[in-house]
């Protein structure tokens, strides 16, 4: 039986993403089931019209018919390196298991909290739904670990003193205490000091 994602003891978040919960929560996402069940029972890609009242979800999901496949009751699609060769099966993720997802790709196995294009990789190595990329650049502004790695365009050291290592944004360091402070910069902006 195949693995859908590699987690340890199956579960995180209260969510056990064994190959059998995922098919349960895919089946009860009314944008995944409409495709799970067209794949079931149709020798071919369906007609538009079976598709063409549904969400903007399931129509993405319909365009990339040749790119679907069941595995063990779940719905993947097809990752294709650039020689055309399969290259990985993304899972396609449901609705309310999304942000457990990136949170997964983003804190990494350590809790490393890895930085926007490594979060990316991950997810877009592991899993798909349409507009993926804006559901994980929501997910990182709302991360405090990830948030102190920034400084805002045109910030000044000032502006982002009270970023304390423990995540907290806004709070003073307390009276007395040492903090060490990395910025980094992008290139081409101004660190100003």
């Amino acid at each position: 039986m195949a693995s859908a994602v590699a987690v340890s003891d199956g579960d995180v978040s209260g969510f056990d993403w064994s190959p059998e919960q995922l098919a349960e929560k895919q089946r009860g996402d009314s944008d995944i089931n409409v495709i799970v069940g067209l794949l079931e029972s149709a020798d071919g890609k369906p007609p538009w019209d079976d598709v063409a009242i549904r969400s903007e979800t399931t129509k993405a999901l319909w365009s990339q018919w040749e790119r679907q496949v069941l595995r063990d009751g779940v719905l993947y699609r097809t990752f294709l390196r650039a020689d055309g060769e399969l290259d990985s099966f993304q899972l396609i993720v449901p609705f309310d298991q999304r942000k457990d997802f990136i949170r997964l790709a983003h804190d990494g196995v350590t809790g490393g909290h890895l930085g926007r294009r490594r979060t990316e990789d991950q997810v877009r190595r592991h899993a798909y739904w349409p507009d993926w990329r804006e559901d994980v650049m929501r997910y990182l502004r709302t991360c405090q670990q990830w948030r102190i790695q920034d400084l805002p365009k045109g910030g000044t050291m000032a502006s982002a003193r009270s970023a304390s290592l423990n995540g907290g944004l806004g709070a003073e360091p307390p009276a007395g205490s040492s903090f060490l402070y990395i910025f980094t910069q992008k290139s081409g902006q101004k660190l100003r000091i």
